[in-house]
């Protein structure tokens, strides 16, 4: 339970050091006196959310502690705890121009942290909380809350399941919108791979056939030359024979003047000879040019230019890449495609798993709702509900799965004898709102492991009788937990343990928050003061 709250600079609380017992602890004052802002530092100790605005005015600095006494058994994480003394002491501190800090005992914790470990400790129910009574998803919450371990087993299950079978149909809708898209691409693919493939182009290819071409017309024109080499020689042919007559007549006439002339004309003959001798013999080891062969090969190679031109390629090896590209992601959505086919099937079997986990959590839902309706009944008609009825329907809508799966709540009731059961937002005021969520409220704090309960003005709407009534339930509630409870009423602040007054006064041109608590014959007076016996400020004057 909280023994001891300080706050200082905080709103308008300038310094306040308060202690506190167990039992029913009640906090009133007029309208605007400040009695919410102890709750909304209360509210910090348990992680809320922190602001500058929150310091007062001319100081740079606001503190809220609050020491709390802890049975070790309820604590998620008891690290933090004081083992001799089972002491918590929390300390918010928010700074100027600076992150918020928050510590357990000394050790800094994160705000996440601090949410965490004080979530079994102080549950608030605020002035508007009742509002959440009509807001379908805090009624599930409501019913999962009650239902407790056995549902959020099945519930984890069931999100597992929900997961797929949301991926499932979300591949389904992708494929149904694409389909139209995903077949052109499919025609175009189909297109560019028939034309592309229909050559059976090689990766190293082009670089073969130029080094190929480039050979040709080296043997091509080497051979020509020889060619015509050869051919010079064969139109000198009569110039040999002309020699060779030379030869014969200069020889016949055995005249030893002319030898010098035969001495040159008979090399000549045999050199010329040897010459057109070599040059066929250089012809006939050439390897001969393939004429056939380069015209394909010039063929071939002005395919592949076409071919890199139109695709924007600039070599073959980055066609072929792009051939690959295209490959691949026609392959890919052909999958798809066939894929989609049994799609469907999968979509099914998805849903019937996901749906026979729903069943389960239906299941546990409706039992625990009966339960809670009979217990909620219970505690309305000790808060003056004598003739009501309160019922909570589950019903399962098996087309409209969501994460929490396929129940929609509804809270009924019937105010009158003879009535209808009618949703609870239909029917219920304010007031009648705020005594069902007591009811609610005194449920669960028999099953929740919580120390403290705030109720901060949940007598919205409420007098007389009834107001009555909840003072009593509220007390009953205090002899389990320690309860503190912002109230206008004098029937409900009498039933109190302890009673706190809070006035806000300004002094010297600055507005201060006082808070007292009270003996039995101030308690007395506050209590006539409420009902318009008397004024705040002769109350202060006594204490």
């Amino acid at each position: 339970m909280l023994t001891h709250l300080r706050v200082k600079n905080f709103t308008i609380i300038d310094e306040l050091d308060l202690d506190f017992d167990s039992g029913f602890t009640v906090l009133t004052g007029e309208t605007g006196a400040g009695k919410s802002i102890i709750i909304d530092a209360i509210s910090l100790l348990l992680g809320g959310q922190s602001s500058e605005d929150l310091i007062r005015t001319g100081e740079s600095q606001a503190i809220i502690e609050g020491v709390f006494q802890i049975d070790p058994t309820r604590l998620k994480d008891p690290d933090f705890l004081d083992e001799e003394t089972n002491t918590f002491i929390i300390l918010r501190k928010i700074t100027r121009n600076k992150p918020s800090e928050a510590k357990i005992n000394g050790f800094t914790v994160t705000i996440k942290k601090l949410k965490e470990i004080m979530a079994n400790i102080i549950a608030i129910s605020g002035q508007n909380e009742h509002m959440l009574l009509i807001n379908p998803d805090q009624q599930r919450n409501l019913i999962d809350q009650f239902s407790g371990i056995p549902l959020q087993t099945v519930l984890k299950t069931y999100q597992v399941h929900f997961a797929h079978y949301q991926e499932l149909l979300n591949q389904q809708h992708q494929i149904e919108v694409n389909q139209a898209d995903i077949n052109r691409q499919i025609e175009n693919l189909t297109f560019q791979l028939t034309d592309i493939d229909e050559h059976h182009f090689i990766r190293d290819e082009e670089d073969q056939l130029l080094q190929r071409q480039k050979e040709q017309k080296y043997f091509s024109m080497i051979n020509t030359q020889l060619n015509q080499a050869k051919d010079q020689l064969d139109q000198s042919f009569s110039a040999q024979m002309v020699v060779a007559s030379s030869l014969d007549k200069l020889t016949s006439l055995s005249n030893p003047a002319y030898q010098a002339i035969l001495d040159r004309l008979k090399p000549l003959q045999i050199e010329t000879e040897d010459i057109a001798n070599q040059i066929q013999h250089e012809l006939n080891n050439l390897t001969p040019s393939d004429e056939e062969e380069l015209e394909a090969i010039d063929s071939r190679l002005d395919k592949i230019f076409r071919y890199k031109t139109k695709y924007n390629c600039q070599n073959l090896s980055e066609l072929i890449d792009y051939t690959e590209q295209i490959r691949s992601k026609y392959e890919q959505l052909s999958a798809w495609i066939t894929n989609s086919a049994g799609l469907a099937e999968q979509v099914n079997n998805a849903t019937q798993a996901t749906l026979e986990q729903a069943k389960q959590l239906h299941k546990i839902r409706s039992d625990a709702a009966k339960l809670l309706s009979a217990a909620v009944m219970t505690h309305m008609k000790d808060l003056h509900f004598l003739h009501s009825q309160f019922q909570i329907n589950v019903i399962l809508d098996e087309k409209h799965l969501t994460q929490f799966g396929g129940d929609k709540i509804e809270f009924l009731i019937s105010l009158n004898p003879g009535e209808p059961l009618k949703p609870i937002t239909a029917v219920a005021s304010g007031g009648e709102l705020s005594r069902i969520l007591l009811a609610i409220k005194t449920v669960f704090s028999d099953i929740q492991e919580v120390d403290t309960v705030i109720f901060d003005e949940i007598d919205t709407g409420i007098g007389g009788v009834t107001a009555i009534k909840i003072g009593e339930k509220i007390e009953k509630i205090s002899q389990k937990n320690q309860v503190f409870c912002i109230t206008h009423l004098a029937q409900i602040a009498k039933f109190a343990h302890h009673h706190f007054v809070i006035q806000k006064v300004v002094e010297q041109d600055k507005t201060r928050v006082q808070i007292q608590k009270l003996d039995s014959d101030n308690k007395l007076a506050e209590i006539q003061r409420m009902i318009g016996g008397t004024e705040l400020t002769s109350l202060f004057s006594r204490v």
